[in-house]
């Protein structure tokens, strides 16, 4: 996962508001999160960007009237809020408080824009924009992908009246308009994070999302902390994987210090791991594991780190001659125990990234951030892992002709798949090998856990001779 600055909210569609939507003046940027919805006005006398006498160029549709009450500006029904996107923040070199993010509108980023230009128009473009709040309680929305041209949201009162992207502060300046959700009567009653769980390889990331409720709750503000900030590190639900080891990531709501807590296991991805033959789930596919996914036919290929397009390519491995492999970090594949079942569970690959079965209609095998569980089944002809959300194309399997790992109906044509464990199964053999005996004993040479033993109809014998 990428560190930095996460974009969220590109595919947000704004929905349309229930009767007399109530919007506050944002007067404290960071009081400002991710997802927020916002409209804008100037002088009490706009709101996105339309009159409310009228008006013919506007950033957001509002459809009846617009009322004013000192800071508070209620709407009948809008249909085009923007939508705050992940927050950074910070202070400037006046130390005012500033925050950074993206802004959403209809399901597309707002677009780069020229001198004059109105603010409908929009793009998938992604653009970063900087909200600081004077001392006027005027809004200074700097489009930071646009510092040399025309950086400045302002309202511009002349002609029809509209909000676009100026070259210098002369226009209008715009007011902030946070959606109030909540009754302050309401007092919040629970919080959830939407991970109890989350693997992340050292180094990576991963976003958690905290649910307050009861959603008329008037103080929604949380806060993030991590009990050992030496393995993972939070900020504003965005876990940073520091090292190995285990934290405990807490949210607690402002209003009765509501808690829930989601338990972060780093792992430190390994140049060079010793792969075992899975024979025993129980021992070998837990949290602390990590595996890879083989071919039974052609035993020195591996499927390798998801990258991009559809399903995985192979990577070639060194076989050892216990039947071990030698697997690079790109091959590696975490595992994480789904704790409400015990018996179902998610790969994450060096990318901290979950492989899932990407389509009911498709062979496509991708990944994601979402966790995404498997059912597990080992047996000797190959090993079954099957998708648990998806019925349709779910099983994973080794395509030979194609040369990839991909998902199917059914085991078919295509080549099962063996696992492989960085734990070693206890008391399990990892080499079988028949003996000759001319008196018609049935004698096996057997290597278990480093050990060679004799076993002789049945009975166990040291390599003198002695029964063990």
């Amino acid at each position: 996962m990428k560190k930095g600055l996460i974009i969220l909210g590109a595919a947000i569609m704004c929905c349309t508001m229930a009767f007399g939507a109530k919007y506050v003046k944002v007067t404290d940027v960071t009081k400002l999160k991710a997802g927020d919805k916002v409209i804008m006005g100037s002088s009490k006398a706009a709101v996105n960007g339309k009159k409310p006498e009228s008006a013919s160029k506007y950033l957001a549709a509002v459809t009846t009237g617009v009322v004013f009450s000192n800071d508070t500006v209620t709407v009948t029904n809008t249909e085009g809020e923007i939508t705050l996107g992940t927050i950074t923040s910070g202070k400037d070199g006046y130390n005012k408080p500033y925050i950074k993010t993206t802004l959403t509108i209809d399901g597309n980023v707002i677009k780069v824009l020229k001198d004059g230009t109105d603010l409908s128009t929009k793009s998938t473009a992604i653009s970063e924009f900087m909200i600081q709040i004077d001392d006027l309680g005027n809004a200074i929305i700097t489009n930071q992908n646009q510092l040399s041209t025309q950086p400045y949201f302002r309202y511009n009162s002349s002609g029809s009246g509209r909000f676009a992207c100026y070259t210098s502060t002369t226009q209008a300046m715009v007011e902030l308009y946070l959606l109030n959700t909540g009754d302050p009567s309401v007092h919040v009653e629970s919080v959830t994070i939407d991970k109890q769980t989350a693997t992340v390889l050292e180094g990576g990331q991963v976003a958690l999302t905290a649910t307050v409720l009861p959603e008329t709750a008037g103080n929604k503000n949380v806060t993030w902390s991590s009990d050992n900030q030496a393995v993972a590190t939070v900020t504003d639900g965005v876990v940073t994987a520091v090292a190995e080891g285990k934290a405990n990531i807490i949210v607690t709501t402002e209003d009765g210090g509501k808690k829930d807590t989601c338990v972060v296991t780093v792992k430190g991805v390994l140049p060079d791991t010793k792969m075992y033959r899975i024979t025993d789930i129980k021992q070998q596919l837990v949290d602390s594991a990590w595996i890879c996914f083989g071919s039974l036919d052609d035993t020195t290929k591996v499927m390798g780190t998801y990258e991009s397009g559809n399903n995985i390519k192979p990577m070639e491995v060194t076989i050892n001659e216990d039947g071990t492999l030698n697997v690079g970090a790109k091959a590696l594949y975490g595992v994480e125990v789904n704790i409400s079942t015990d018996t179902t569970y998610a790969f994450i690959d060096s990318n901290s990234k979950y492989i899932y079965a990407a389509s009911t209609s498709s062979n496509h095998l991708k990944a994601q951030d979402a966790v995404y569980y498997w059912k597990v089944e080992i047996d000797e002809e190959g090993d079954l892992v099957k998708s648990v959300t998806n019925s349709s194309r779910g099983v994973l399997r080794y395509n030979e002709s194609s040369d990839i790992f991909s998902c199917y109906q059914s085991f078919g044509s295509q080549k099962h798949i063996i696992l492989y464990s960085s734990i070693k199964a206890t008391d399990t053999p990892t080499a079988v090998v028949n003996v000759n005996d001319n008196d018609n004993h049935n004698v096996q040479k057997v290597i278990r856990n480093g050990r060679v033993v004799i076993v002789r109809d049945g009975v166990e014998y040291d390599l003198m001779g002695g029964r063990l």
